[in-house]
């Protein structure tokens, strides 16, 4: 589904990996490796050069780059979010791009956001870790093919930290797509039972 080979990051560490359709990956390593510029890369979010670099058995350059970057979704650790208005203008603003104006959400965060309380609430009244459930729920209606999560849970306590892993996989159950998840968290990698990657052990 996704290859690349000896892609070059911007720290110029060259990194080769590979995601099977429906695959869930966790992404270890030491701070300041360069796990979160790997990400970025794979978004093609950031200039780099490689080997190869496959999507859908299509070179990247065949790729339309928000179309690709529409497919394979990075979400950061820190989410950028607006002051003005509230969660639900938050999670409809993307359907005011041409790309996602056709686009019908698989996954309903409805739900989601009546259990965690935050329906209605004001986007400047949201904690960091607010902050970043409302961020990756969103992230998860956008209809991707790939999710590329940059420790999606950092901000969170326990208990919203095994709600967002739930969360997690029940999109994937629902979509068949494949997730990327970088974390520190020894526990929460046991949890998600994916296949776990060394990213030291992905250099060239």
């Amino acid at each position: 589904m996704l290859l690349v080979e000896k892609i070059k990051i911007p720290n110029s560490k060259i990194v080769s990996f590979s995601l099977k359709e429906n695959e869930l990956a966790c992404l270890i390593g030491k701070n300041g490796s360069g796990k979160s510029l790997f990400l970025k890369s794979l978004a093609n979010l950031i200039p780099n050069t490689y080997e190869k670099f496959i999507y859908q058995n299509k070179n990247i350059s065949e790729w339309n780059p928000q179309e690709f970057r529409q497919e394979v979704f990075y979400s950061s650790s820190i989410p950028f979010m607006p002051l003005d208005g509230n969660v639900e203008d938050f999670m409809t603003a993307h359907q005011k791009l041409a790309i996602y104006s056709n686009v019908t959400p698989t996954f309903d965060p409805l739900p989601y956001l009546n259990d965690w309380k935050l329906s209605g609430e004001k986007l400047i009244r949201l904690s960091s870790g607010q902050r970043q459930m409302v961020s990756l729920l969103r992230a998860l209606t956008l209809k991707s093919k790939i999710l590329l999560l940059d420790e999606p849970t950092s901000h969170l306590d326990p208990e919203k930290t095994l709600q967002i892993e739930k969360l997690i996989h029940e999109w994937r159950e629902q979509t068949q797509g494949s997730i990327l998840l970088v974390s520190h968290q020894e526990a929460q990698i046991n949890r998600m039972n994916g296949k776990v990657y060394q990213f030291e052990n992905l250099l060239n």
